[in-house]
């Protein structure tokens, strides 16, 4: 099939036509399937090439050649691997389109909003270069491909910017000790750039969410940076530390952002914190001097466990699996705690619930427990506890801990409640037949919890009323990883068990496993009326480290006793540096997009060791007014975003958008009537063409955002396009710099002028020096006669005198003549328009200068004008210089890019300047 397409395309010359005016164009055939749309391009492009010029990616894009005459289909698509060798050479032969859903080049009605290409003559440009007429070149009409596609195509102020890479905005979060969570890093604002372990569009997205719960962060993302002002849902930077405080659950949990913040408004599941008289909070703001030490000073790991301790299986005192006993016994319960050298304690929670006698009033239970523990992956044996008896007699639920610390360094005076414990080092051998094969003592517990010879001479552990303490040796039990088990026994009475021998009823027992009765398996008491459950909950390691340990970093910090928090808010507004009338130096809250814009671009800069010099002031300061005159806010969270996206987005606030040249710049949206072009370019010193773009035209724009009047929760708000559309649908976009309600109105609206105004037609200008010294946001003159015949462009032969020049081409009237073939020159009706004058405006060393022709004259030295004043410089021979009637003097344009090519040249995109959208948002908003 390749070959087949290639001898396809390998043949014939392009059509070419000649239209009225004696342009030459090309012949576009607009045949294929479904919607069709001419596009020229460039002869000698691959198919590849072709497809990224047109549309700007791969993704989803299919490319089709026409099929020979008599085939069975029309279309027959081209292989993806092929795309880079095949380069057509004829109209209409090659057409690209968008699979939806699995379309195949069988089914080609699937395929929509075909593209079929044409290829110019080889040569045609350098020949209509050398001409007063310029050349349609470059791509003649663009399609908007999809459905639903954004309404401002060609936005000179886009609402949205495409990454870019660089330096990433939010602190970094590395991996805490313990696998807890620790603030180590930085992004590029302060600290280490680390890779982003997940979306950072989506990571914002659910830091400024208040109706989202909070989350610990994932490993290796990123802190959340505030622009402006905005309620925000803080991560947590460590895990949830779960203690008991004199009986009563106790949480201490952080949060945290990135950089100096004012936090304030602190909410408790949507409630003011201070309502809360069982929640403390202590805030950090970040900066540098207040320090990240707070109440919460360690890191713990968290392991949910949530297993209740299983018992014997009965069927009165007989079990129930009488074949294998050790069915129907209770089992251990295994659990790992992690490995650190800081570690200072490993926390067990056990969950006691209704533990008594059900058929008496008074009378007090005792129920055994066993617990063991060894490195994890050792194949040795255990490191036995004393085993443990719960005494007592409590109808309510309640919490107990089992700590373990290497330094005895408990805290507090707990004394005993209503479950006391007793300790036996050592459980002699039963006096019956088990079922589990020992011999000799049941359970004896390692020699650092001994302290004699008798059965309850136990040591370096003790009972409170909140749970037990146990004392560790760091030089016997290092502090590393490991494998525990826990199991419970039977319930007996308290006063049944004598206590000096281990026996009941003159026999010992064992309270683990079942007993052979009589050829039956049986414990010694039925269970029946004991009640007493007992749940393990989670395992907690509590490591001596800070959870931040970065300065710059604003943390809140929560402990709530007896009081469940599912989410926690505040409202965080950044510090930044704002203009004091010398310098970047008085640090302020606020929402002014430019003075956000400036501290992240000269954050980013003083991290990369860039002179804050290259940022422009003139600028950012005229910027900087403009958002206080116009009221522009941005309210924005971001996190793990590159600068460019973040600084793209605090733009679009703003009504404005990066620029970048010799220095760091920004453009916005001004009335500009009053300003000069700062260049002109026209067929004499420029290839000029026009990019017209034909797209969906949406009845409006629906816009998601998170409204602050709302406490900042989801909102929508609509604007409708009174304009001429072609689509039904609405354009769905997603604004998470505005939270205001009113500006998101303005904003909306003003994306839809630029659609209709700007976003129709695109200027591409190709040049040499004089397109390196335009940048993103200059306001140039277009003198083309592809849309008239009007004016022209000339260069400037010699300098006469400071009022009279030579130029070096012919000036084209309205008509086909020139108005040196004019008779009377000096006749008004004869001056380009009757009652108009004609102008000129020319490049000097200084700028752009303007003046007025007052008369013309053709001699055999060049073509002679005259002006009414000398311009600033007589320095001009070689200048350009562009004349034309005063009320169509030039086409106004503002540069949208500027492509620096090889060879000293450049070219610039620009868009009419449009003050129609200035005229119509004053006449909208006032």
């Amino acid at each position: 099939m390749v070959e087949l397409l290639a001898s396809n395309l390998a043949n014939a010359s392009p059509c070419l036509a000649t239209d009225c005016l004696g342009k030459i164009s090309t012949l576009h055939v607009a045949q294929g399937v479904g919607i069709s749309q001419c596009i020229s391009v460039r002869l000698g492009m691959n198919v590849e090439e072709i497809g990224m010029s047109i549309h700007g990616g791969m993704d989803g894009l299919i490319a089709c050649i026409r099929a020979p005459d008599g085939y069975m289909q029309e279309w027959i698509e081209i292989p993806r691997d092929k795309w880079s060798v095949i380069k057509p050479k004829k109209d209409g032969v090659l057409m690209f389109g968008y699979r939806l859903h699995g379309g195949s080049a069988k089914n080609i009605f699937r395929i929509v909003a075909t593209v079929i290409v044409a290829a110019l003559l080889p040569g045609i440009g350098a020949y209509l270069a050398s001409t007063a007429l310029g050349v349609v070149g470059g791509a003649v009409v663009t399609a908007a491909i999809g459905i639903g596609a954004n309404l401002a195509i060609n936005a000179l102020f886009p609402a949205t910017s495409p990454s870019f890479g660089g330096g990433a905005i939010g602190g970094g979060v590395g991996v805490g000790a313990g696998g807890g969570f620790v603030v180590s890093g930085g992004g590029a604002t302060g600290g280490a750039i680390s890779v982003v372990a997940n979306n950072p569009s989506e990571r914002a997205r659910q830091f400024s969410n208040v109706e989202s719960g909070s989350n610990v962060l994932a490993k290796e993302s990123y802190l959340p940076y505030v622009a402006g002002s905005r309620r925000i849902v803080p991560p947590e930077i460590a895990s949830p530390r779960f203690y008991l405080d004199k009986g009563v659950q106790t949480i201490d949990r952080i949060f945290a952002l990135d950089g100096h913040h004012e936090i304030s408004d602190v909410e408790v599941d949507r409630a003011p914190v201070a309502d809360f008289s069982s929640i403390e909070v202590e805030i950090k703001d970040g900066a540098e001097a207040t320090g990240v030490s707070t109440f919460v000073d360690k890191i713990t790991k968290f392991g949910s466990i949530g297993e209740t301790l299983s018992t014997f299986s009965l069927n009165a005192l007989n079990l129930v699996d009488q074949e294998d006993p050790s069915n129907s016994e209770p089992r251990w319960l295994r659990f790992v705690t992690v490995r650190n050298p800081r570690m200072e304690e490993i926390s067990v929670r056990i969950q006691v619930d209704n533990f008594f006698k059900s058929d008496s009033a008074t009378e007090e239970i005792r129920v055994p427990v066993r617990i063991r523990f060894r490195p994890k992956g050792a194949s040795g044996g255990w490191f036995n506890l004393p085993e443990i008896h719960l005494i007592g007699r409590d109808v309510s639920t309640s919490l107990k801990e089992i700590r373990f610390r290497w330094d005895g360094n408990f805290g507090g005076s707990d004394t005993s409640g209503d479950i006391r414990y007793e300790f036996f080092q050592r459980v002699p051998q039963a006096t019956y037949q088990i079922f589990e094969v020992a011999s000799g003592n049941q359970w004896k517990a390692h020699e650092h919890f001994v302290a004699g010879s008798g059965l309850t001479s136990s040591a370096n552990i003790s009972g409170k009323r909140n749970g037990l303490r146990v004392v560790l040796d760091e030089d016997v039990f290092p502090k590393q990883e490991y494998e525990w088990e826990i199991k419970r026994g039977i319930a007996i009475k308290a006063g049944d068990l004598v206590v000096s021998s281990y026996t009941l009823s003159g026999m010992v027992n064992s309270f683990f496993c079942a007993r052979n009765t009589n050829a039956k398996w049986q414990v010694p008491i039925d269970q029946g009326s004991f009640v007493g459950r007992l749940t393990v909950s989670h395992v907690t390691s509590v490591i001596d480290s800070q959870p931040c340990q970065r300065p710059k970093t604003a943390l809140i910090a929560v402990k709530s006793r007896g009081q469940s928090v599912k989410s926690l808010t505040a409202v965080a507004a950044r510090y930044v540096l704002d203009w004091d009338g010398e310098g970047w130096n008085n640090l302020i809250t606020t929402s002014n997009p430019a003075i956000h814009y400036r501290h992240v671009l000269a954050d980013y800069l003083n991290y990369n060791g860039i002179d804050v010099s290259l940022i422009s002031n003139v600028d950012l300061l005229g910027w900087r007014q403009e958002c206080i005159d116009q009221g522009y806010e941005v309210s924005a969270t971001f996190a793990g975003s590159s600068v460019r996206d973040v600084l793209a987005s605090i733009a679009t606030a703003g009504f404005a958008r990066p620029r970048y040249s010799d220095g760091f710049g920004v453009d916005w949206f001004r009335d500009r009537s009053s300003e000069r072009p700062m260049l002109m370019f026209s067929p004499r010193n420029a290839t000029i063409s026009i990019q017209f773009i034909s797209g969906e035209k949406p009845i409006g724009i629906r816009a998601k955002f998170q409204n602050e009047a709302l406490d900042y929760r989801d909102d929508e708000l609509q604007v409708n396009n009174p304009f001429y559309t072609n689509f039904s649908g609405y354009d769905v976009l997603t604004y998470d710099t505005i939270s205001n309600a009113s500006l998101l109105e303005r904003r909306l609206y003003f994306d839809i002028l630029q659609a209709y105004f700007q976003g129709r037609k695109a200027w591409v200008i190709d040049t040499a020096i004089e397109g390196l010294v335009c940048d993103r946001g200059d306001l140039i003159g277009v003198v083309s006669d592809l849309l008239d015949d009007a004016n022209s462009g000339a260069r400037i032969r010699r300098v006469i005198d400071s009022t009279n020049f030579t130029i070096d081409q012919e000036i084209p009237a309205e008509s086909t003549q020139s108005i040196f073939d004019t008779a009377n020159i000096f006749d008004p009706e004869n001056i380009f328009n009757v009652g108009e004058s004609s102008v000129c405006m020319v490049t000097t060393p200084t700028g752009t200068e303007m003046a007025t022709i007052v008369a013309a004259e053709k001699t055999p030295d060049g073509n002679v004008i005259r002006i009414d004043a000398p311009f600033s410089s007589t320095d001009l021979a070689g200048a350009h210089i562009v004349l034309g009637p005063a009320s169509n003097f030039t086409n106004r344009c503002i540069v949208s890019e500027v492509r620096r090519l090889n060879e000293e040249r450049a070219q610039i995109i620009c868009v009419d300047e449009a003050p129609e959208i200035f005229r119509k948002m004053q006449e909208r908003f006032s």
